[in-house]
This record gives structure tokens, sequence and C-alpha cells, in this order.
């Protein structure tokens, strides 16, 4: 029984060890890199934007600072396209993101955002389609257009409340997203913004109703249609539904977006 006991502890801490060594693993597997020499970037107002990626690792080391000077921003497709990256932890002093940052990049699955960032920007994460796993910051603020769409992998997602806004397409397309909380204060939602996920599809209330009552979708086939009271804003929800003849709106209405 001692035995059986001892064996079966050192296959568990095993099991442990070797969890943490897949991610330290990926960090490290590819050789180090001279942060220096794979970097291009430009300083504006004392501080650095990293405007391009030369490197070849799978987990690139974003520095917080070159020759002594703060890094505190990722430029526009920064690594845009690139195949190669999979895990990528973003430092603490950067606060801004480029558009389409890691647009296209196919194999990366992991992403540590830190806590500063308020927005992320328009393409930021199109079109990873092995992004499985982002953990949104509180104190985000926006979410821009397409910044997830097409992340076919993405399964689960908490959009903190901190969160006003979401782009158009921002989500689109992410079939596999179907655990999704989303932010009770969003003010304002971009159409199509969550067309072809999983979560959508599974919504059969006759009217849903997000954030700040922001009408997304009607899947009811009434031909006259009351709008409940107190919705301030309606998006694509109405699009391409043969069935109303006449939609009735509450006064609390105050925004009608594209295709609704």
């Amino acid at each position: 029984m001692i035995k059986k006991i001892s064996i079966v502890l050192v296959c568990l801490l095993i099991t442990a060890v070797a969890g943490k060594v897949i991610w330290d693993h990926s960090l490290s597997a590819d050789k180090q890199e001279d942060n220096a020499s794979v970097w291009e970037y430009v300083t504006e107002d004392g501080e650095i934007k990293l405007t391009k990626y030369n490197g070849k690792n799978s987990a690139p080391s974003i520095p917080d600072e070159l020759d002594g000077v703060a890094i505190t921003a990722l430029g526009d497709g920064l690594f845009s396209g690139n195949s190669r990256i999979r895990e990528v932890r973003i430092p603490e002093s950067i606060k801004v993101l480029g558009e389409g940052l890691f647009e296209n990049c196919t194999e990366l699955s992991l992403v540590s955002l830190p806590d500063g960032i308020t927005a992320i920007p328009a393409r930021a994460f199109s079109g990873c389609t092995g992004l499985k796993v982002i953990q949104l910051p509180y104190g985000l603020r926006t979410i821009g257009t397409s910044a997830f769409s097409g992340c076919t992998a993405l399964a689960y997602l908490v959009i903190p409340d901190s969160v006003t806004s979401i782009g158009g397409e921002a989500f689109a397309n992410c079939t596999a997203l179907s655990d999704l909380t989303i932010s009770k204060n969003l003010t304002s939602v971009g159409g199509h913004a969550f067309r072809g996920t999983a979560w959508l599809s599974a919504r059969t209330d006759e009217f849903v109703i997000i954030g700040n009552r922001i009408l997304i979708k009607y899947n009811g086939i009434a031909e006259v249609i009351d709008v409940p009271a107190g919705v301030t804003q309606i998006t694509d929800a109405f699009e391409d539904n043969l069935f109303p003849m006449e939609i009735n709106l509450p006064d609390s209405v105050i925004s009608i977006g594209p295709n609704a």
C-alpha cells in the first residue's frame, strides 16, 4: 500500500512539474534573442513604441524598456501575419496596443494582457484561429471593430463590467464562443458584434437584450412587434427578418444602428 501511494504521489508531482514546464519551455524553447536586434521602434515624448518584430521565437519576450527608455506602446500590425508565435506576455509597462497587432497570427493560443490596457483596438486579434485563452483586464473600456473576429477556437470569455463600448463585428464568427459573460455597463454595441457565435445562436428569448438595454437580436415571428420599454439602442436586431409588418419603438430608444 505504501509503495502504491508513493507511486501515485510521484506521478502527481511529475504531472504538476510537467504542467509548469509546458509554459516555461514554450517561452524558452527557442534561442534567446538580443532585444536590441529584433525590435524596430520609434521614440515619442521620451517613450518607446515598438513598430516591428524581426525575431523568430514562438514566444517572444517583449521588453519593458530599451536602453533605459520605457516601452509603453505596441505599434499597428507589430506581429501581424506571424505564423510562428504561440504565446505572448505583454509587460505592465505597455499602455497602448496598435490596430491589427496580432491579426492573422494563426498559431497564437495564449496572450497575457497587462492591467493598464483600456482599449483593444480594431482587428487586434482578428483571424487568430488558434487563440484559446485571453483574460481581459478590468479597467478595459472599449473593444474595437473586428477585434476578435474569426477567433474560432475561443470558447470562453469574460467581458468585464468596465467595458462600455464594443465595435461592429468585434466577435463575429467566433464559432466556438459559447461561454460568454458580457459587461452590464455597455452603452454602445456595433452591428454584427456577436454574429456567428455559439453564444448568440443559443439565445432563445424573443428579444435578446444586453448591457444598458441594448437590443441585438429578435427571435420572434410576430407581424406587429412592440419593442420592450427601456430599450436604448437597436443594432442589427431585425436584419433579414421576414415577418414584421409593424415595429413600435419606445421613447427610450436613442440609437438605431446600420442594418437594424
